[in-house]
């Protein structure tokens, strides 16, 4: 009788060798009881393990598929979909699909722990038609281990005369949940936030969505995205359009913070704000290990709030870097303490491109306890000062391009590449100030330019040139300038 024998060895032996199984080729451990099968291309330690009844059965979820509710959107469907929710959460959890259909909404759903909700995209709606205050999607307050993901939700838009102070809103994490997943939603024309994250969240992903039309302009509220004083928090990759009010917002509203925050890849478009990460304006709580990375923020209108980044109060340890913000109505990124006795310490705006802003580039606006970095970014073309540091101390400012600034162009007045204002002990080397264009058309007057007591900076290894009026003008005490280049 022929016997058949598989390669095998015990783990330590298969890891030490680290083979390349022939494509198909079986190779078992026998301290284990698992297997491998190869490739014929991948090395032992890169393949997966092939997984016995036992643990696949463990993997098994039961599915529960929404029925009975009207797929037309002209009754109501809220107590057939709850129901299927209801039936996952009563079985300790499982999956909950929303076939394709337009399902009209009168009563908040709800979802609890251990479900995934989801749908075929775009093709599963949540449609509500009037300005009741409730939410097509809540997660239960304290819920764990929730997904939810292609599902859309669609509003009646705009409410310019609100009837009440919380208008609908999509998605709403509650207060403690833990483990939570929005992925690829679409959000549409809802009159107040799109995606909400309540207090005392932790472990929150918010990512691959695409948000449209949402907030409120009766109440000048209705961010796109907004968390209030969460921990472990991801908002990545989504798209964010035609907002009516800001259209990221996190915030500490309690003295818990807000903590490990990654902000990064979002498109916020044609938005009344752009991207915010603040405590509270009475100055409660902080915001701390903050990550703002390669964000796009294009045409942010508002003259209130029309700033493309802004980092404010108690903020620590805070990044924001290899973003592109274009034509905000104030400034590109603003950093500032916001209220009295509040600090900004730490913090770093790195790489970032900043063009077309209707006031400054970049701001440190009363950075008063700074220890900031501000370092090769490019900002072109600002409607005042490209780099602007007001009543800041310990910031170094260093490595940046500013061109073409000043577009206001009023006559007598003085507009820098990179301006201080009281700004004391601050380190500004190797930046490029200069206009790059001829005669008239030029708008930046001055290099750079510290005035009304900027005492002790360090102002060296700079490239001023072409700019209208002066390259290098300083006023103060104690300033020392080594080795500009100037024309």
């Amino acid at each position: 009788m022929t016997t058949i024998k598989l390669r095998r060895g015990t783990a330590a032996q298969w890891t030490a060798a680290d083979p390349i199984l022939a494509a198909g080729e079986p190779g078992f451990e026998t301290d284990t009881g698992k297997h491998k099968i190869g490739d014929g291309v991948t090395a032992w330690s890169g393949l997966s393990y092939f997984i016995d009844e036992a643990a696949l059965s463990a993997t098994y979820v039961p599915s529960h598929v929404v029925i009975g509710a009207d797929a037309t959107g002209a009754t109501d469907s809220s107590a057939a979909i709850q129901a299927a929710l209801n039936a996952a959460n009563a079985a300790g959890g499982g999956s909950v699909y929303l076939p394709p259909g337009t399902y009209l909404i009168n009563t908040n759903l709800t979802v609890y722990s251990n479900t995934t909700f989801y749908g075929a995209g775009r093709a599963s709606k949540l449609l509500t038609t009037d300005s009741v205050s409730r939410v097509h999607i809540g997660i239960a307050a304290n819920a764990s281990n929730v997904v939810i993901r292609d599902l859309a939700c669609v509003g009646p838009g705009d409410q310019s005369v609100p009837t009440n102070s919380q208008e609908p809103n999509a998605i709403l994490l509650s207060s403690g949940t833990q483990q939570v997943t929005v992925r690829n939603c679409f959000v549409k024309d809802i009159a107040g936030f799109g995606i909400g994250v309540s207090a005392g969240c932790t472990d929150t992903l918010i990512e691959g969505n695409h948000l449209e039309g949402t907030g409120n302009s009766g109440l000048a509220d209705g961010h796109a995205i907004v968390t209030e004083s969460p921990t472990r928090l991801i908002i990545h990759n989504n798209t964010i359009r035609n907002c009516r009010y800001r259209g990221i917002e996190v915030y500490s509203g309690t003295a818990a913070g807000v903590t490990d925050v990654t902000v990064s890849g979002n498109t916020i478009y044609n938005c009344v704000g752009g991207l915010a990460v603040f405590a509270s304006s009475s100055g409660v709580g902080f915001v701390r290990d903050i990550s703002i990375v390669g964000n796009v923020i294009d045409t942010i209108t508002s003259a209130v709030v029309g700033i493309g980044i802004w980092v404010a109060a108690n903020a620590d340890h805070v990044t924001v870097s290899a973003n592109a913000i274009y034509n905000c109505t104030i400034d590109g990124i603003q950093v500032t303490p916001q209220v009295a006795n509040t600090t900004i310490k730490k913090c770093a705006v790195i790489g970032n491109t900043v063009r077309h802003s209707g006031r400054y580039g970049i701001t440190t606006d009363g950075a008063t306890y700074g220890h900031m970095t501000i370092g090769n970014n490019i900002v072109d073309d600002s409607y005042s000062n490209g780099i602007y540091l007001n009543a800041a101390n310990f910031v170094t400012v260093q490595g940046n391009v500013c061109t073409d600034n000043g577009r206001q162009a009023t006559a007598g007045t003085d507009y820098a590449g990179i301006w201080g204002n009281t700004a004391s002990r601050c380190s500004v080397g190797g930046n490029v100030c200069r206009d790059t264009r001829t005669g008239t058309s030029r708008t930046q007057t001055v290099g750079i330019y510290l005035t009304n007591a900027s005492d002790y900076n360090y102002i060296g290894g700079n490239v001023c040139t072409n700019n209208v009026n002066g390259q290098i003008v300083l006023s103060g005490t104690n300033n020392v300038n080594p080795g500009n280049i100037t024309s």
